[in-house]
């Protein structure tokens, strides 16, 4: 009698974990055992049957331990996890929430531990510095032609948060014009627009700009140059060796971080501005009014000669960092962070 009160009660609870288990329509692996209709059943075997669905049931709707249980659609449920330190849920469009860490940005840590995820500054707290305004500095392998004019040779070099960075070494008596340049855009008309650190020292007659080349070497552009005081001048060169003659210049108060050339198909037309939105127009000059006409390379240039040798030891460099470059075929939109 206990034996059959025993397999009616088995019998019973396989009934009602099976009644839930449909309600939830859990995917549950074979019974060990299948029982026909006027088998005489053996306690065992119901028995292993009732356990199998009890596992079933105990994991089949809500996953392993500690997993995240949703609403998989149509009557039945979905888990995600266990999750692992520092895991969140996340959502993916059309499908199942996924288990996912989150991923630390350039100047981000992020320290995960059980229950609680931390994000904070990189470096100890030592921000990078720099300028207002954009950041796009040109890559250092867009410049083509390197300008040695008596084997002054600049240096350009792309360092990471800080920019192009332009240098030549200072010398008391070679009126020379080094830079780095570039093919000039083919298309009809185009515009640069530079961003650039450099400094002017005190002296005679160190200077930073932006220049045009045509096809047979003569330069035309405009530089900030310290003569007997600082000046914002245009300046034509005959190579980057032979001085030609300063059109026009004046002096000025405070350096101009921001140069521009527009050339409109017949003027190369110059501007400078002091805050990148403001823009002053400064001068303009036909393309073939000291030029041959024939536009080739553009780029940046400077005079490394500091006639005072007082104000400078051996060894010296001087030049800029360029910040921004921007020019129709090489868009400053295709290299902001």
């Amino acid at each position: 009698m206990r034996r059959n009160h025993f397999l009616a009660l088995a019998v019973t609870s396989a009934a009602l974990v099976l009644g839930n288990l449909s309600i939830a329509e859990a995917a549950c692996p074979a019974l060990p055992y299948t029982l026909s209709n006027g088998q005489v059943a053996d306690a065992n075997q119901i028995m292993s049957n009732f356990n199998s669905l009890v596992n079933c049931y105990a994991t089949g709707p809500a996953g392993p331990t500690n997993s995240v249980q949703y609403n998989a659609g149509s009557g039945t449920f979905g888990s995600t996890g266990p999750l692992t330190d520092g895991q969140v849920v996340i959502g993916a469009t059309g499908g199942p929430p996924q288990a996912a860490g989150l991923t630390a940005g350039t100047g981000i840590t992020i320290t995960n531990a059980p229950g609680s995820v931390t994000i904070a500054a990189a470096g100890g707290g030592v921000a990078v510095q720099r300028e207002f305004g954009p950041f796009a500095p040109p890559t250092a392998s867009s410049f083509t032609f390197i300008d040695t004019p008596s084997s002054v040779t600049p240096t350009i070099t792309d360092v990471a948060n800080v920019g192009l960075v332009y240098s030549t070494p200072v010398n008391s008596s070679l009126a020379v014009f080094p830079g780095a340049y570039r093919a000039v855009p083919t298309s009809s008309t185009w515009t640069l627009t530079v961003r650039a650190k450099f400094g002017i020292p005190m002296g005679t007659y160190p200077s930073f700009g932006i220049y045009v080349k045509d096809t047979g070497g003569k330069m035309v552009g405009i530089c900030i140059e310290h003569g007997t005081t600082l000046f914002l001048q245009a300046k034509r060169m005959n190579s980057s060796s032979s001085f030609n003659s300063t059109p026009y210049g004046y002096e000025i108060k405070e350096v101009p971080s921001w140069l521009r050339i527009n050339y409109d198909g017949t003027n190369l037309n110059y501007s400078v501005s002091w805050d990148g939105q403001n823009w002053f127009f400064y001068w303009s000059e036909g393309k073939s009014t000291f030029l041959n006409g024939a536009l080739s390379l553009v780029g940046v240039g400077n005079s490394p000669r500091i006639t005072n040798t007082a104000y400078w030891k051996a060894g010296s460099t001087m030049g800029g960092v360029v910040t921004y470059w921007d020019i129709d075929d090489d868009p400053a939109s295709s290299r902001t962070p």
